[in-house]
């Protein structure tokens, strides 16, 4: 800062880079997803649970068959009344925890 004796202006030079922008980095959650195929119960365990997460399973045309919660290591999800075939869990937000399940 340079400042001029008696005078109210002053110059302010700044080098290099000025973050404006904060970045958060999630820790990545590995999720374990059986038996598949499943006949009645689906076991999502992840001992990196932490925080209660939501599920969406979907039927092979994408229509959304059961929607819930997660809040523990070991949860599990009833398909007993579900139709034999394919399905997708998703887990999270996101949809890179994304599982193919096979309902026998």
């Amino acid at each position: 800062i340079t400042l001029t004796p008696g005078t109210s202006h002053c110059f302010v030079a700044v080098y290099g880079t000025i973050p404006t922008s904060v970045t958060e980095q999630n820790q990545s959650q590995t999720f374990s997803v059986y038996p598949n195929p499943v006949n009645e119960r689906l076991i999502v365990q992840s001992s990196l649970l932490s925080k209660a997460i939501n599920f969406t399973l979907s039927d092979a045309i994408g229509k959304t068959i059961m929607q819930g919660t997660l809040s523990v290591e070991k949860n599990y999800v009833e398909m007993n009344k579900l139709s034999t075939g394919l399905y997708f869990l998703s887990l999270g937000e996101n949809t890179k925890n994304s599982f193919r399940v096979i309902k026998n």
